[in-house]
């Protein structure tokens, strides 16, 4: 039995329900956690501000 705030299954991107009117702001975009957390909340409906240093790895996305 898990004693987590997340229940027994923990957290996944499954439990978002949707952001549409919600507006994010994140880093680092084009790579690792920035770039699945851009991923994730886009397909919630959500807007998504990508801040990066490399403006030419961003427009590949």
């Amino acid at each position: 039995m898990s004693t987590t705030q997340f229940g027994k299954q923990g957290w996944t991107p499954a439990r978002i329900k949707s952001l549409k009117g919600k507006t994010f702001l994140i880093t680092g975009t084009t790579s690792g956690t920035g770039f699945e957390s851009a991923r994730i909340l886009l397909s919630k409906g959500a807007k998504v501000v990508m801040v990066n240093r490399n403006p030419k790895r961003l427009q590949i996305l």
